[in-house]
């Protein structure tokens, strides 16, 4: 036993003088590479940053819906566009603003855009007219840099399929006119 305490012991003072003679760290350096693949845990969301846009983007009556890896924005019409045609209003210079903010936390997202509208006019007229808005706010977005290198856009308008509210009611009708941004995370 004694050997055994002397063989320990040489053996922790050789090494405590080896590493105070030759102070170098052998560990190997780990550069990082530049980061292609993204990847979010699934509790993006919570990101203080993206928490504190998705408050502001409630002041402008945007809806958000968080998935495990998607982001929907629900954005209704009269925050966009002046009532009847697919021309911007005031507030959607800010509403949008905040939206290519939100875009820059997201790296890697693959973006969709989806018109929609009420049942009011024709069916060609709806179609016509949510392709529109959708080809819109897609052009902000691109014109503003998204999607980027690692993001992908597409927009489509879906007419007046898919109603969120009865089309019966004057709410509803407001509430059926709106775009859908659809932001899909890397998984």
């Amino acid at each position: 036993m004694r050997k055994y305490l002397i063989v320990l012991g040489t053996l922790l003072i050789c090494n405590l003088s080896f590493g105070a003679l030759y102070p170098t760290n052998f560990a190997p350096k780990i550069i990082p590479k530049p980061q292609t693949n993204y990847r979010y845990t699934c509790n993006w969301p919570y990101y203080p940053a993206i928490q504190s846009l998705l408050r502001q983007l409630k002041f402008y009556h945007v809806t958000s819906i968080a998935y495990s890896y998607q982001l929907r924005l629900v954005i209704p019409d009269y925050m966009l566009f002046n009532p009847g045609s697919n021309e911007l209003n005031e507030n959607s210079k800010k509403t949008m603003s905040l939206v290519l903010s939100l875009l820059s936390y997201l790296p890697g997202a693959k973006i969709i855009v989806m018109g929609y509208s009420d049942n009011v006019a024709a069916i060609e007229i709806n179609n016509r007219r949510s392709l529109l808005n959708s080809q819109k706010i897609a052009g902000i977005l691109w014109s503003n840099g998204y999607p980027a290198t690692s993001q992908t856009l597409d927009y489509s308008g879906a007419g007046e399929s898919n109603p969120i509210n009865d089309n019966s009611l004057i709410n509803g009708l407001a509430n059926n006119r709106r775009v859908e941004i659809m932001i899909d995370l890397p998984h």
